[in-house]
Parts: structure tokens; C-alpha cells; sequence
């Protein structure tokens, strides 16, 4: 009885070295990403209206366009101090935001 008690903690032990191997080797989920805007968060899924609210007009809007050029969203840029941070829409939402620099 006690060699299976043996056996049956070993598989346990394998089992969880395999599962954190695993957790390590995954590639990494992306974070949601956010950037506060003086009291708002902008976040993704925020629609187009809440981050001109809150950031106001961009430096520059940058057209997205597919191999055809048709259009499939715009790039808001904002010069913040040293950085950059580029929100990218689609459909009137943000689905992206990059900080560059800073």
C-alpha cells in the first residue's frame, strides 16, 4: 500500500513540475492595456468619444488602410512630455494603445 502511495505522489509531483513548465515556456497573455488621461482611464473597447473627452485632440491622426486601401481604422497620436502614445480605433474604438519613449 505505501509503494502506491509512493507512485501516486510522484505522478502528483510530475504533474505539477510539468504544469509550472508549462506556465513558464506559455507565451504571455497580452495585458490590458490603459493610459490615464488627467482623471479618465482609457482603456481598451473605449469608444472614440470618451478618449477625445478625456485626451483631447491628437497631434496627428494617421489613416489605416488594408493591402486595397480600404480603410480599417486610424491611429490618434499624442505627444506626452518625452513619450509618445499612439491609440489605435477601429470601428470607433480603441483596440490598441502604444507608449513610445519616455
Amino acid at each position: 500500500m505505501s509503494r502506491n502511495l509512493f507512485a501516486t505522489r510522484r505522478r502528483s509531483g510530475i504533474a505539477l513540475l510539468v504544469l509550472a513548465l508549462l506556465v513558464l515556456v506559455a507565451p504571455e497573455a497580452p495585458a490590458r492595456e490603459m493610459y490615464a488621461c488627467g482623471q479618465q482611464v482609457i482603456g481598451h473597447g473605449a469608444p472614440l468619444s470618451k478618449l477625445r473627452r478625456a485626451c483631447g485632440e491628437p497631434q496627428r491622426v494617421v489613416k489605416l488602410v488594408n493591402a486595397r486601401g480600404a480603410g480599417v481604422g486610424e491611429r490618434w497620436e499624442y505627444e506626452r512630455g518625452r513619450s509618445l502614445v499612439l491609440f489605435t480605433l477601429q470601428g470607433g474604438r480603441v483596440v490598441q494603445i502604444e507608449r513610445i519613449g519616455g
